[in-house]
């Protein structure tokens, strides 16, 4: 069982470089190892892409860059780090920010799976479409 938790704004129809308006948490299971996992998804400044950052280890070894078109390490859709930890399955959330057009953003979560699965992938966009999302200026927000 997931649970989501966010404002009650309206939806942005444009385009581009683009953002959440607001942070939206998100409680769930890890899909591999059925960890309760907290992600929260924050707002981000212009051009900076997505960043995932683990909270379970070092704050200088769980940080992870990635974009829409990033590939998986594997077909379980892990993805390693420089410093050698790993993250995922990255694909379904890939999929909801790529249908929402998000490119910059800083997750955090609390464990090394991200709690989604495909099956959660449109309420994720409903979600996200719901709190709201802001088109960033070229100088930064």
């Amino acid at each position: 069982m997931h649970r989501m938790v966010i404002p009650e704004k309206d939806m942005s129809t444009s385009s581009g470089n683009r953002t959440l308006s607001h942070p939206i948490s998100y409680t769930g299971e890890g899909p591999y190892t059925r960890e309760r996992i907290l992600m929260i998804m924050h707002p981000a400044a212009s051009h900076t892409g997505i960043t995932i950052v683990r909270r379970d280890v070092a704050a200088n070894k769980g940080s992870f860059q990635i974009d829409l078109l990033c590939r998986p390490d594997n077909k379980i859709g892990m993805i390693t780090n420089e410093h050698g930890y790993s993250i995922g399955p990255v694909l379904p959330l890939l999929r909801a920010l790529q249908e929402c057009r998000i490119d910059n953003l800083l997750i955090e979560i609390s464990g090394r799976e991200i709690p989604l699965s495909f099956r959660d992938i449109d309420t994720l966009i409903t979600v996200i479409r719901r709190s709201g999302i802001q088109t960033l200026s070229d100088r930064g927000q």
